[in-house]
């Protein structure tokens, strides 16, 4: 198919690159057959173009033989590693890379049940090539997620984990860029985020082309406070893989969500979940976005595609944790607290609003006081105008009331100055210290 210079400049933006190669692989039989063009994008010229028979069992050498073509046709002066890195192919065995792209496939499609479907590809492809580095990755992929994100029954939480860890020692000793991957994501899902860090230079290392691997850095950027880079490096792997799967989006919707940016990532997230209703691990994220630009209603209908039934508040943090493991031991907490305030607020009955809240901080008894103030802090700055009336409860008889003020005040953020003073007459009172020194950190910025 010949290409308009239109479609080759639209194509040279899209994926940022100058020259397309396009063409198929059929299969009849034992026989196979390669189609292929190399496009300059920017023209739409073609720069060479042919057609290779052969056996199923020479797909490889047919593989190198494009290559080889490719270089030519490009005039390329390739290093000795360069030659040696475009040489070197996963594996050898071709039932096994069918088998591996199965896998592959389903596991992108990021749900519980296509996630355990992934599994025997991937196993029958370190059977027939037991030295098939990117499969043992994948299988460490696979079941470090249904670890993480409680797609297993309880009763196999120990199976799983043991398989997890077993699959990266594979994986570690035959060494490609997804095994790195796999290693990030496992230290950061302990806390380990400089570990995670360097994992993901090593994947990307290794290949820098790989969008997982791109994808495995921006984790670990978001989850070390570096969320703006981390959304650099997210685009830079939907670039890398235009056709990318809902768990890039969930990557972009929570980086934006750090960053503050609700708006954008309510986005982000509401469209990759239109495109795939079964990946219920966006919901979480974007009930919090939801939650937190005010839309409430919203926010509680996109909860009930995750557990029909959701409405205890108490459910929070596990909806979270869940859908963003990561987030279980980041430091500092603020960020988990942030999408766990976030899910709350979706869940709190509708009728809870501000007005309702601090009139019942003002009137309530013990009780009611202590869990209005609470819950005004889950509104963050949208509870602005509860500022005067959480001052007055730090003046409250009950000690947790005086408390949960302080908090929901810090959680107001900069929008809650003038409690500064109030704040620091609480620093006098050692039961209250502590909330009211980083209730003024939030506040102040300081």
């Amino acid at each position: 198919m010949v290409i308009s210079c239109a479609e080759g400049v639209s194509l040279a933006e899209d994926l940022g690159v100058r020259y397309v190669l396009e063409g198929s692989v059929r299969r009849a039989g034992d026989q196979v057959r390669i189609n292929a063009q190399l496009i300059d994008a920017t023209t739409g010229g073609h720069l060479w173009a042919d057609r290779y028979d052969g056996s199923v069992a020479d797909i490889f050498a047919l593989q190198d033989k494009v290559t080889e073509m490719i270089v030519e046709a490009l005039a390329l002066n390739l290093t000795d590693s360069e030659q040696v890195e475009i040489a070197r192919d996963e594996t050898q065995n071709v039932d096994a890379r069918e088998a591996f792209q199965i896998g592959w496939e389903d596991y992108l499609r990021f749900n519980p049940d296509d996630n355990a479907k992934a599994i025997p590809y991937f196993e029958k492809a370190v059977e027939l090539d037991p030295g098939y580095g990117r499969a043992y990755a994948a299988l460490a992929l696979v079941y470090l997620r249904s670890w993480a994100m409680n797609w297993h029954q309880q009763s196999e939480i120990r199976g799983t984990q043991a398989r997890t860890r077993l699959y990266l020692r594979d994986a570690a000793i035959y060494p490609t860029s997804l095994a790195s991957v796999a290693a990030s994501q496992f230290h950061l899902y302990f806390g380990r985020n400089e570990d995670a860090l360097a994992a993901a230079a090593r994947a990307l290392a290794l290949s820098p082309n790989d969008p997982e691997a791109h994808l495995a850095m921006a984790w670990a950027l978001i989850m070390t406070g570096r969320a703006e880079d981390g959304v650099v490096s997210i685009q830079t792997a939907m670039r890398l893989n235009p056709r990318y799967t809902s768990h890039y989006s969930h990557a972009l919707g929570v980086a934006h969500f750090a960053l503050g940016q609700l708006g954008e990532a309510a986005r982000v997230l509401e469209q990759a979940l239109e495109r795939n209703p079964l990946a219920i691990e966006l919901v979480p994220p974007l009930a919090a976005a939801y939650a937190r630009l005010g839309r409430r209603n919203e926010a509680r209908a996109v909860l009930s595609k995750w557990e029909a039934n959701a409405t205890d508040p108490a459910l929070a943090p596990t909806l979270v944790t869940n859908s963003i493991p990561f987030l279980y031991n980041v430091e500092p907490k603020r960020m988990r607290e942030l999408f766990v305030d976030g899910v709350r607020l979706a869940l709190l009955p509708q009728d809870l609003t501000i007005e309702v809240l601090t009139d019942t901080l003002k009137n309530g008894n013990i009780r009611e006081r202590r869990n209005a103030a609470t819950n005004i802090g889950l509104f963050g700055q949208m509870a602005k105008d509860a500022v005067a009336v959480l001052i007055e409860a730090m003046k409250d008889e009950n000690l947790f009331v005086r408390r949960e003020a302080a908090s929901a005040l810090g959680k107001i953020g900069a929008a809650a100055q003038s409690a500064v003073p109030a704040l620091k007459n609480a620093l006098e009172d050692p039961t209250v210290r502590s909330r009211a020194e980083e209730a003024l950190k939030r506040i102040t910025g300081d």
